[in-house]
Formats: C-alpha cells, structure tokens, sequence
C-alpha cells in the first residue's frame, strides 16, 4: 500500500520554506525563493490508484486501502481491473519511456488519480457525467520524500475511449510566488480558485455546466513535485476561513469560534466517505470510528491555530465530539438508519 499523501495548505508551504530557505535558489539579498507553481484543476471524487510492478501483479488503490472487484471503492477496481494490463503495455509502457525504464529495473509505479463523476460525490459539474479515472501524479517506489515523475514524461497518458483522462487534458495555470512577499500572489490565487469554483473547466471540457472544487498548485523545477498546496473555494472548504489561500494560521478568541470553523459540514461529510471507503456502514455502531477520523484530521490540519489560540487541546477535542457525535446521529435519523 502506497497512499497518497495529504495535500498542504498554502499556508503550510510557507512555513515550510521560511524553516528550510537553504533547500532552494535563493536571490542575493533575498531570505527565501520564488519559486514557479502549475495549477491543474482540483477534481471532486475520490483519491485512486493502480500501482504496477514488474515481478508483481498489479493491484488497485483507494486513499487507505488496497481494493479489488470484491471489495471496491465506488467501482473504481471493478473499472480498472478488466483495462489494466493493456493500460500498462499499451499506453505507459509504450508511450511514457521514463516509466517504462523504472518498470524494467522493478521499481513501483503508481498512478494516482480521481475517480469521479455520477454517484461519487455531490455538488459539482463533474456529478452529471459518467465515471471517469483523471491521471494526476505518477509516483515511484515507496521513498519518503517521495520520487515523483515530472508530468511532461506522462501528460500524454490517457485512454480517453475508456474514460481515463489526464489532469493536463484539461486548463492549467501558472504563478509565480515570491516567499518574501508571499502576500502578493493571494489575489492572483483567490482570482483562479474562484473562476473554478464559479465554472468547472473540466464540466465545460465536456460540455456541463457548473461548480468547480478548486485548484491544486505544484512546484517541479527545484522540488520535483514535492512542494504542493490546494486551493479550495468557500462552497468547499473544509473550514469557514475568513479568506481563501490565507497565508498564516487564523486566532481563534474561544473555543467555539474555532469549532465552528474548522468543524463544519463538509468536514463531517469526509468522515463520513471514510467510513465507506473502508467498509464501514454508517450506522451507531461505528460512530468511534468516525469521530476518531475526524479529531486527527482537524489536528493534522490546525495544530498551529489551536496553539496560536492558545486553546486548550483537550478542551477542543471534547467540543469536536460533542458537535459530531450530534450531526451524526441528526444524519442517521435523516437517512432512517437507527
């Protein structure tokens, strides 16, 4: 099992770059770089993979487990299973030579996409089209940092008779970000994630109309890849910030200011694909399951807000139980599950 690895923050590359300047080519009288990002569209589904292997047979992915036609994740391995040998012999082998070269000296290839479309998620343009797997990052071997493939070796990877696309099918865009000045790039990021979130660029490739999740930014020429960060609309953050790609951590005065912004709806929703996505019915007995899912992502993601707070950790994750414990049960209620 190779997962993918969790996308940061804007934020979080900031910090990351002013803690490690040395990593990268810095102007003369400059603290930090600038450094050049590609934005590719930021798609609703969820996260997939096949992963290939030269003396090994290939096997598919969701975020956290490895999936099969027996045991799926929305359809994903029942779709891939049946294309997945000629999608290796026929595409990337064939067209992809740097991935052929680590394929011949046995080193794991994982394609990571999104599978998306009809029945997977809600409220975007990509819910009215049918089920597509869109190629975002090809990763080799299981290394941390990870070894990521520059996309100009794969952006030509798609089987589009087959509803296998390329995040590079699609827009793209282009920034420059002064770390120095950080602050100057956020109009120009706010500008594209809310054109996005207005009007999905991969909906309108395919003629339907609607939202657009947001866009995830990417530096390859001094990182390779490894320097990423998402930009999510207001209609779906997981948090109620106070202004989209915000370049420092948010201050909470009270607990229940921080609750309401970092334990919202659609934060709660993703616990709840997480259950399904390992197998789990959404019903009470799984409930621990579905909190504990939710307190490590909300840490993950706000530990340096709750401690800029100065609140009181423990504090915070009882209020986050006894909010979620309550929209749980609201949601199986509203779904007759009890």
């Amino acid at each position: 099992m190779i997962s993918y690895p969790e996308t940061n923050q804007f934020r979080d590359v900031i910090d990351s770059i002013r803690k490690h300047p040395y990593r990268y080519k810095i102007e003369q009288g400059k603290s930090y770089p600038k450094l050049n990002f590609v934005g590719t569209i930021k798609l609703h589904g969820t996260n997939s993979a096949i992963v290939y292997q030269k003396y090994s047979t290939y096997h598919c992915q969701s975020r956290h487990l490895i999936i099969s036609p027996e045991m799926d994740n929305l359809g994903f391995a029942r779709f891939m299973y049946p294309l997945a040998e000629k999608l290796l012999l026929e595409k990337i082998l064939l067209h992809c030579p740097v991935l052929h070269r680590h394929y011949d000296r046995g080193n794991s290839i994982v394609v990571y996409g999104e599978w998306c479309g009809r029945n997977i998620q809600n409220n975007v343009a990509l819910c009215a089209l049918r089920k597509m797997f869109v190629i975002f990052k090809i990763r080799i071997g299981e290394s941390k940092p990870p070894i990521w493939i520059n996309p100009k070796h794969w952006s030509n990877l798609q089987w589009h008779e087959q509803s296998i696309y390329n995040i590079y099918d699609f827009p793209t865009y282009e920034i420059e970000i002064d770390f120095n000045q950080p602050k100057l790039a956020q109009e120009k990021l706010v500008k594209i994630t809310e054109a996005v979130e207005q009007e999905c660029p991969v909906g309108m490739y395919f003629n339907q109309k609607g939202t657009g999740e947001g866009v995830v930014w990417t530096e390859w020429l001094q990182s390779f890849g490894i320097l990423s960060f998402k930009v999510k609309g207001q209609e779906h953050s997981v948090t109620k910030s106070r202004q989209i790609a915000s370049i420092s951590t948010e201050i909470f005065a009270n607990i229940q200011d921080f609750i309401e912004y970092a334990c919202t709806e659609n934060r709660m929703h993703q616990s709840l694909d997480y259950l399904r996505e390992i197998q789990l019915d959404v019903e009470i007995d799984n409930i621990e399951t579905f909190l504990e899912w939710l307190v490590i992502d909300i840490k993950k993601e706000e530990t340096n807000t709750i401690k800029n707070s100065n609140l009181n950790q423990k504090e915070v994750v009882s209020t986050i139980i006894s909010k979620a414990t309550d929209w749980f049960e609201k949601q199986l209620t509203k779904n007759n599950v009890q």
